[in-house]
């Protein structure tokens, strides 16, 4: 009896491994030859809706979520997500945990919003809702004492990959004067950078880390001013016309930054500013009239999406922007009840784009060597926002 069961349990092994083979093979005929390429490296996960990996679809949202340092093991973890109701805004908070050497967790503190490690993982920023504001705090590893850096926060961004210094907006939310910082996280200190009407949303880091974006108005313009972490100067990169919205984004080489500007949610500029020399700032909109909008840089080119007009509200035409050159080339047209979403894979070769139909959101991929809209899911996917995930 024990001579056949090693053959018999191998045949079974060999016939199970056939069938799995063949059903995968049957699977993948069906499946866009570009997600099948791409599907081992890359997901395409659009939220609280389905993750696409080889063109399968995986469910289920984890309440889970943990900030692993740099090099681990130590990790903090946020779970037990809730809504806090806080004014003026209403925020989702969760309750932080610390994991010992023993791999037991224990609470550090709650209702925290965001959690960054820095590099040498000695001190964590961390954002805590309170119940008039967001307060920051600086929390040390070996003791998890928080120490409170700032108690009207309004926004705050650290630089990439890992935070060494953090930039926050201070002040009341419904005060016109605030005020810009710059956090050293490693020693704690404070440098205020500006002061005046600024946009708490509209301060970006360029990619390296080396230098930031932001814009204060001043007399019904906006000012676009440059700093230098490493010099500590700023300098005034463009001034517009313009005391609405703005919108700032950097090429992922960090050498062009574009900038949007609307009032009364219709855009009425985009210039795209070289940081490496001094020519002036391209005009989109002086170029090409028919642009509504410019988003979503390439992540390995100076390369940036423009959306154009159409008599038909329905119709969308997407066309690349190409720098230095300044050349708009088209892409491809799509028709969608509203406005498309649209994001890079992250090499660069591949657009993800979901459109709205007849209350239905299809989901493509778009390959940029050969346009054309390839489906990935059009079976009752939800509207969420895209995002390319590394696996």
């Amino acid at each position: 009896m024990r001579r056949l069961f090693l053959p018999v349990l191998l045949t079974l092994v060999l016939l199970g491994t056939l069938v799995a083979v063949a059903v995968n093979a049957g699977r993948a005929r069906d499946l866009p030859p570009i997600m099948m390429r791409r599907g081992a490296r890359y997901m395409l996960d659009i939220g609280y809706g389905r993750t696409y990996s080889m063109g399968r679809a995986f469910t289920g949202v984890s309440d889970e979520y943990t900030a692993d340092s740099p090099a681990g093991p130590r990790s903090l973890t946020m779970r037990d997500s809730k809504l806090l109701q806080a004014t003026p805004y209403t925020w989702v908070v969760h309750t932080m945990y610390r994991t010992n050497t023993m791999g037991e967790a224990y609470v550090v503190t709650e209702n925290v919003n965001a959690v960054y490690w820095e590099p040498g993982m000695t001190r964590v920023v961390v954002h805590i809702a309170g119940a008039f504001g967001i307060m920051l705090h600086l929390m040390d590893v070996a003791t998890d004492d928080l120490t409170l850096i700032d108690d009207e926060l309004l926004y705050s961004r650290c630089a990439h990959p890992y935070p060494e210094r953090c930039l926050f907006v201070s002040g009341q939310p419904d005060s016109v004067q605030k005020e810009l910082h710059l956090l050293d996280v490693n020693t704690g200190e404070t440098q205020r950078i500006a002061r005046g009407s600024l946009n708490d949303n509209v301060n970006h880091w360029s990619p390296d880390g080396t230098r930031f974006a932001y814009v204060i108005i001043e007399n019904g313009a906006g000012v676009v001013y440059l700093h230098n972490v490493e010099s500590g100067t700023s300098q005034q990169l463009m001034r517009l016309p313009l005391s609405g919205v703005y919108v700032l984004e950097w090429s992922a080489d960090a050498r062009w930054l574009r900038v949007s500007a609307s009032e009364n949610g219709e855009i009425e500029a985009i210039r795209v500013a070289s940081v490496a020399d001094e020519q002036p700032p391209l005009d989109v909109l002086a170029a090409h009239p028919d642009v509504l909008a410019c988003t979503r840089w390439s992540p390995t080119a100076p390369v940036t999406i423009c959306r154009f007009a159409d008599t038909d509200r329905d119709t969308h035409h997407l066309h690349t922007l190409t720098l230095p050159a300044g050349e708009m080339e088209p892409l491809i047209s799509v028709q969608s009840n509203r406005t498309p979403q649209f994001v890079w894979s992250p090499d660069g070769t591949l657009l993800a784009v979901q459109l709205e139909r007849d209350s239905n959101f299809p989901l493509y991929v778009v390959p940029l060597a050969d346009p054309h809209l390839q489906l990935v899911d059009d079976d009752d996917v939800t509207s969420s926002t895209l995002r390319w995930r590394r696996w």
